[in-house]
């Protein structure tokens, strides 16, 4: 494998977060951009760039390119926040977003579709979110 090859495999799971150590250690410095940032710096800028959006639809996009770029740190980010996240990735956003899907399509993804399942207890009441990507 050579060093682009290890820079696009590991640059899906971690993107910015590599030390500069990591880096060398790893032949990839240079091939990723220059700042290092932690999953939590990460997650904050993510949802500063989420907070500047106008409305859902916008929203859901952005979390579906993030989803598209670092998988990782879109489930780290959802899971830290769900319940702000759960309406813009779930229900209503995904009926809108299915309707206006030939405007707002990005890329084909062709892999098999997985699910994550979400359980909430809240009280003495159980919820269950359902929620299908593909890897």
């Amino acid at each position: 494998m050579n060093r682009q090859s290890i820079a696009t495999f590991v640059f899906d799971f971690q993107e910015q977060a590599f030390s500069i150590q990591e880096r060398q250690l790893l032949g990839i410095h240079g091939l990723l951009p220059p700042c290092v940032h932690t999953p939590q710096q990460q997650s904050f800028i993510v949802l500063q760039n989420f907070y500047r959006l106008d409305n859902d639809l916008d929203r859901y996009i952005y979390l579906m390119g993030l989803q598209d770029r670092n998988e990782k740190l879109f489930y780290r980010v959802v899971t830290e926040n769900l319940d702000l996240m759960m309406p813009v990735i779930y229900t209503p956003t995904v009926g809108l977003a299915c309707q206006k899907y030939g405007l707002i399509f990005r890329k084909p993804r062709y892999a098999p579709a997985k699910s994550l399942e979400i359980t909430l207890k809240l009280n003495s009441s159980e919820k269950k979110y359902i929620l299908f990507h593909e890897t």
